[in-house]
């Protein structure tokens, strides 16, 4: 053909071209042979064999001439047949093919062999069609070798050899899987599944197995390394293989309940245990890390606080704890996890042990001044009982030296902190005694117990175990442990008659005379119980009780939401709000207990239920539960000490160097925290919750609850001048994809959060304020200005994976929002200022700020007194809309009304007079701040509304300043701030009340403010208090108002906690009436008396019977 266009190839370019209706030379003869020679079909199909012969061989692995294939090939493709006539035939035998290979390499070859074949496979293809095949053919040759050899094996591989590659973790072989399972369709998706069994049940075998609680956590801790690396090399860190680890992780760690959270915590302890040279401090800090890991898969994250509280009173108590910073870093870790309410109670231990440390300085000089003889070294610490675990108190009986030791500390601490109570715990105490034996002299680390005994061998050389018993005090399950540690253990001080492993009735027991050791200090530990069984049911036990308040308050919570909800669904939204698993059983005595102690009710207008209180046993499905009104009600607390409780312990050293751990009872308020205000719409029962609080304890610690967190600071440069103020409330709003539906997420900013990354800026950049918060979430504004405005952008980073803020989120990542605020630029030099709400709108965040005080680059660092208002304060009225009134203390409820409704609510009326309160802030260890007061919010918005400030409720804190203080007073929702400042007069300095802010936190409503810093109240001469015996009233804006009874107060230059000298508000001559009108009111008692007695002498001689 080639040779015959040549030849004519001038008659092709002049006659033909020029006779638009000829073909040319080329297109003629290709038709020529496609009508005379190819559409032969016997030629056709001989052709077409012959090529599909050739590539079979050459599969088989057989050469061939490849160049020869290629001319074919290109023939067909240049007769247009190609597609027709071959391809569909070579897809066909590809197809058979490989179908028949993949059944029989299946049966004969191991996974991995398989895998590196098919791999092979898909190589060889793709190189046939670069060197012969049309590229057309490319697509759906590949689609059927993957179908064949992988799409229709997918399940035979993952079950026949994926747990061995997993066992055996062969990075590359997992590699490969992973790479030809992504080139099929579902293939990633199936191996994501077994993915998720093989965790599973490898995690299972780890967990469930009681003979691997020893080595549990470290294989866990292996395990997830292992996972984390294949997801890391093998899965190129696929987003799902990673959340489908975490479920699965999270899935069998909790199939055993409690258990792995108790050997996490004791694998903490001997990490941080003294002695534990395993590790640097580096190394530890990462083991550290990913014991954070393991600890964010439990539910029972409650039992893993418990038992490492307990494991820290020991390592603290007996001073086995490895690194203070290592401790405290560990703290961090839990308290950025979990939350400040978390581990509070353990900052706790370590400020009392620092304490400790102090009030033995304080101790010591005591002890020198007073000139007391002896050689006894003592320790003491002084703990409070509410921070530490609980330990059972046990009377012994003490050497005198002992007892005038314990005498001695009492009458210094009782005297600087009178009114507390010493409750000394002997279990804990410790000692080093010094013992003469026949090699020579050793010193002995012993118990107290142990430290009792010994003793005893200074007055006798052989005593019984009865004897023993009798004059040391000691029960007698703990001395027969403390005799076989002395007398069976590995440094045996005392010999035992007759001899044995175990302590009899009849033994007696003597000093071993002969005893031997190569060092000079022995410790000698006591014999424990088996990692006492019944101390480890005893702390579980405790767990569990906390767990039903828990229980009851989101209950409570989710019914005051939804006011009326039937049983299963309230079942429901209960298990998604726990942390912890909860049986069906327990959870329905819960809501039994919630319903006789009145709480909530069944529904009466419900068809499908008995009468309310009459409908007795269990709730039922389908039965509808009501809550019932009560405003606000105190939950029970659970294991609430003795009024006011702390413990102490103490340490020493003589010939017996005693080391004794003492309780101490002081007063101790609990401080409760609110759960929120009732909703608009409750059942009521005024008998029966008339003026209560509903309040959560603290020590709640899965109930998720947030105070009202204001942003209020000043940012300064280098050079210590102010560029930024920024004061304000906020709360968001965010609707995100949940696992069934669409959900939104209300919530205020929480208290712990961290200013990282806030300065004043540079040159070409303004001042940026930066807040984090919870797990991933971050909230910037970034000012810049313009000629003469400035305008702040803020950029609002969420992690739908915090659980915290976004619990049951579909989707874990991090979303940014951006947004302007102010919405309009501010004039410079000017404050931007809204009282009222005003709403940033960006996607799906809604960010709600009130009470906003705003300026950026302030001129010489002063806030403006010139404003620019917000537009929702630039037309509002003078009234404040119905929107933002705070109904404080609203017990409503009528049950006619729709959910949508929201009535005004009526309101409870407090006592005339509240109780009168002591506080005290501190500064340190030096109080600085005194008052006495009893405190009243007066609200005369709408419907007029009166709250007493509960004194076993409120706490108070603030700040010292040699020109400023501030004393805030916080009652549950309600916090207000006393602002105190200094000026000079011609005299004297004196200090008056400048201002009072008023917050308060409405569950349903969200926040509110009051402020008035123009006040001139209460003016003092500094050194003084300030002394008012009636009422004051003090109006902070037109409807609220404080209402103060009883007044002592001195917010500046307190010395040794007491009140100087006071300035009285009135003079003497008020105070002349009142014990006049005490007399008066005296007599009118007798009086009342006298008629009561003879009405019911006449009542009786009236009705005599015959």
């Amino acid at each position: 053909m080639i040779m015959i266009r040549s030849i004519f190839l001038f008659l092709d370019r002049t006659y033909v071209l020029q006779n638009s209706m000829l073909p040319s030379i080329w297109d003629m003869g290709l038709e020529l042979f496609r009508t005379h020679i190819i559409s032969d079909q016997k030629v056709q199909n001989k052709t077409i064999d012959g090529i599909l012969l050739l590539i079979e061989r050459e599969r088989n692995g057989e050469a061939i001439d490849r160049s020869l294939l290629r001319s074919l090939l290109s023939m067909l493709s240049d007769l247009q047949i190609y597609q027709d006539s071959f391809e569909h035939r070579f897809l066909e035998e590809t197809n058979r093919l490989y179908a028949a290979e993949g059944q029989r390499l299946m049966q004969e070859r191991e996974v991995p062999e398989y895998l590196h074949h098919v791999n092979k496979r898909l190589e060889e293809e793709a190189d046939r069609i670069i060197t012969y095949l049309d590229q057309s053919t490319q697509k759906p040759l590949i689609a059927t070798v993957e179908k064949q050899l992988l799409g229709e094996h997918l399940t035979s591989i993952l079950q026949k050899g994926l747990n061995h590659l997993l066992d055996e973790n062969r990075i590359q072989d997992l590699s490969l899987l992973y790479q030809l399972f992504s080139r099929v369709k579902n293939g990633v998706q199936a191996l994501l599944q077994q993915w998720i069994e093989y965790i599973k049940a490898f995690g299972s075998t780890i967990v469930i197995n009681p003979e691997k609680d020893k080595t549990m956590v470290q294989e866990l801790l292996d395990f997830k390394d292992k996972v984390d690396h294949i997801i890391d090399i093998c899965f190129l860190k696929n987003e799902k293989f990673v959340n489908a680890m975490k479920e699965a992780f999270e899935t069998f760690i909790n199939k055993r309940p409690n258990k792995p959270a108790e050997l996490i915590a004791k694998y903490v302890d001997s990490k941080l245990r003294a002695g534990n040279k395993e590790a640097t401090d580096e190394e530890l800090e990462k083991m550290l890390d990913k014991i954070m890991i393991i600890f964010r898969f439990i539910y029972g994250k409650d039992v893993f606080e418990a038992f490492y509280k307990k494991d820290l009173a020991k390592r603290l108590l007996v001073g086995k704890s490895a690194s203070v910073d290592a401790e405290k870093s560990m703290l961090s870790k839990l308290k950025h996890e979990c939350g400040a309410a978390f581990t509070s109670k353990l900052e706790g231990m370590f400020k009392d042990m620092e304490l400790s440390k102090d009030i033995m300085i304080q101790f010591k000089q005591y002890m020198q001044n007073q000139n007391v003889p002896g050689n006894i070294e003592l320790t003491v610490n002084i703990l409070t009982m509410g921070y530490w675990p609980t330990y059972v108190p046990m009377e012994v009986h003490l050497p005198s030296e002992m007892v005038k030791l314990q005498e001695i500390f009492k009458t210094f601490y009782l005297g600087k902190h009178s009114g507390r109570k010493l409750q000394w715990q002997s279990t804990l105490g410790h000692c080093v005694l010094k013992a003469e034996f026949k090699e020579g002299k050793k010193e002995l680390q012993v118990s107290l117990f142990q430290t009792l005994v010994l003793l005893m061998f200074n007055e006798g050389e052989e005593f019984s175990l009865e004897e023993i018993k009798q004059a040391t005090g000691i029960e007698d399950g703990e001395l027969r442990r403390t005799l076989q540690s002395l007398a069976c253990g590995k440094a045996r001080v005392l010999a035992k008659s007759p001899k044995g492993k175990d302590v009899e009735d009849g033994d007696k027991f003597t000093c071993n005379d002969d005893f031997r050791h190569k060092l000079f200090r022995i410790k000698i530990n006591q014999i424990q119980m088996k990692e006492t069984v019944e101390e480890q049911a005893s702390t579980t036990e405790r767990v569990f009780q906390d767990r039903q308040y828990q229980i009851d308050a989101a209950i409570v919570r989710i019914m005051k939401m939804r006011k009326t909800l039937t049983h299963n669904l309230l079942v429901s939204e209960v298990y998604n709000q726990l942390k912890f698993p909860v049986k069906p059983a327990d959870l329905k005595k819960r809501i039994e207990s919630l319903i006789d102690r009145d709480y909530m009710e069944r529904d009466k207008e419900n068809p499908n239920q008995k009468p309310g209180r009459e409908t007795q046993g269990p709730s039922k499905p389908g039965v509808a539960l009501r809550l019932v009104g009560a405003a606000r009600r105190l939950l029970p607390i659970p294991r609430a000490p003795p009024p006011g409780s702390h413990m102490t312990g103490f340490g020493g050293r003589t010939s017996c160097v005693s080391r004794l751990v003492v309780w101490i009872r002081s007063w101790l308020v609990l401080v409760p925290s609110p759960l929120g205000m009732d909703p608009p719409r409750l059942r009521f029962r005024p008998p029966f919750f008339y003026g209560c609080l509903l309040l959560l304890p603290l020590l709640l610690d899965g109930l998720v609850v947030f105070q009202t967190y204001a942003v209020d600071l000043e940012v300064k440069d280098d050079f210590n001048v102010s560029c930024l103020f920024a004061k304000w409330m906020m709360k968001f709003s965010i609707t995100y994809e949940g696992t069934d539906e669409s959900k939104t997420s209300i919530f205020m900013l929480p208290e712990d959060v961290r200013y990282i990354g806030t300065s004043c800026g540079n040159e070409t950049s303004g001042p940026v304020l930066s807040i984090e918060f919870g797990e991933g979430n971050s909230w910037t504004i970034h000012f810049t200005k313009t000629k003469d405005v400035y305008q702040g952008v803020i950029t609002f980073v969420y992690n739908t994976g915090d659980g915290v803020f976004f619990p049951d989120a579909k989707r874990k990542e991090r979303i940014t929002v951006e947004a302007s605020f102010p919405a309009n630029p501010v004039p410079l030099n000017t404050a931007f200022s809204c009282d009222t709400e005003d709403t940033v709108k960006s996607g799906d965040v809604t960010q709600t700020f009130q009470s906003v005080t705003l300026q950026a680059f302030l001129q010489d660092g002063r806030l403006s007194s010139q404003k620019t208002l917000c537009d929702n304060d630039a037309t509002a009225s003078t009234a404040p809309a119905a929107s933002k009134s705070i109904l404080l203390a609203a017990i409503t409820g009528t049950p006619e009304l729709n959910a949508t409704e929201t009535p005004s609510s009526p309101t409870v009326q407090p006592e005339e007079k509240p109780a009168t309160g002591s506080y005290t802030v501190k500064s340190g260890l030096v109080t600085c701040i005194l008052a006495n007061m009893g405190l009243q919010l007066n609200v005369t918005q709408q419907v007029p509304t009166m709250i007493n400030f509960n004194p076993n409720s409120t706490v108070a804190t603030g700040n010292c300043g040699k020109t400023t203080a501030v004393l805030r007073l916080s009652d549950g929702n309600m916090k207000v701030d006393f602002l105190f400042a200094v000026r000079n007069s011609t005299i004297s300095e004196k200090f008056y009340l400048k201002g009072v802010d008023i917050t308060v936190t409405e569950s349903s409503n969200g926040i509110f403010s009051a402020s008035n810093h123009t006040l001139n109240n209460w003016e003092t001469t500094m050194g003084n208090s300030y002394l008012c015996r009636k009422e004051e009233s003090i109006q902070v804006t037109p409807s609220y108002r404080i209402n103060i009874f009883d007044l002592k107060i001195q917010p500046f230059e307190v010395e040794e906690g007491q009140f100087s000298a006071a300035e009285d508000c009135t003079s003497a001559v008020d105070y002349f009436f009142v014990p006049l009108l005490m007399a008066v009111a005296l007599v009118g008692l007798v009086w009342l008396v006298l008629m009561a007695y003879c009405a019911k002498i006449r009542h009786r001689a009236g009705y005599r019977q015959i």
